[in-house]
């Protein structure tokens, strides 16, 4: 019926992005799923007459709305976050963007989301620590609060493109794994310190002043 809808994109338990995604391809295209489902026999399967029924509720096309309008924009935010070598300001940045749009999340879902997002936060100590690097490495932070952070000059110096998500060690384990396949059992150690090199640091651009 529609030979230019994409199928839809297959939710992933442990990764929020794909729920959202999930949601915003329903909202654009509900009609035309719906018209679909609908042409489908009800009485053909279980899963067919409890999607045929779902489809038509009221509640299920309100939620997608709701849902769109207020929390779409963290799948954008989540793959931006995901990003390698993002400077610490930046990242941040994208958070502070983000915890501002919630906060203008409207109803008892928005008081939720808000009150789940401030005991996140609050209980995430390390947060506040690269909250207060990004303030000295912007200049913005007051004199009464250097003695804050337990860091020398050129540790927060390092933290410059520190990570806000634990994406890399996540890529990192990926890469690990594939070096220490089995079928590398000839590996010597001097081929294998370069098979780690090439693989962690592709895309490090060697300068000789640093």
């Amino acid at each position: 019926m529609y030979p230019d809808l994409t199928l839809p994109p297959e939710p992933i338990i442990t990764r929020w992005g794909t729920w959202l995604s999930a949601v915003l391809y329903y909202s654009n295209n509900f009609e035309k799923i719906r018209n679909v489902v609908l042409n489908l026999d009800p009485e053909a399967t279980i899963a067919i007459k409890k999607t045929v029924e779902l489809i038509d509720s009221k509640n299920l096309q309100n939620n997608l709305a709701f849902i769109s309008t207020n929390f779409g924009f963290l799948v954008d935010t989540i793959s931006k976050l995901e990003t390698s070598k993002m400077p610490l300001t930046e990242s941040l940045e994208i958070v502070d963007n983000a915890i501002k749009q919630l906060e203008r999340v409207p109803g008892e879902i928005g008081v939720l989301t808000n009150s789940k997002l401030k005991n996140v936060l609050e209980k995430n100590t390390g947060f506040n620590t690269v909250m207060s690097i990004r303030d000295i490495l912007l200049n913005k932070t007051p004199n009464n609060k250097y003695s804050e952070i337990e860091y020398t000059p050129k540790e927060i110096m390092c933290m410059k493109y520190a990570p806000v998500t634990s994406v890399d060690v996540e890529r990192s384990f990926s890469r690990y794994k594939a070096m220490l396949r089995p079928n590398h059992r000839h590996f010597t150690f001097e081929n294998f310190k370069l098979y780690v090199v090439s693989n962690c640091f592709p895309h490090e651009d060697y300068d000789e002043s640093e």
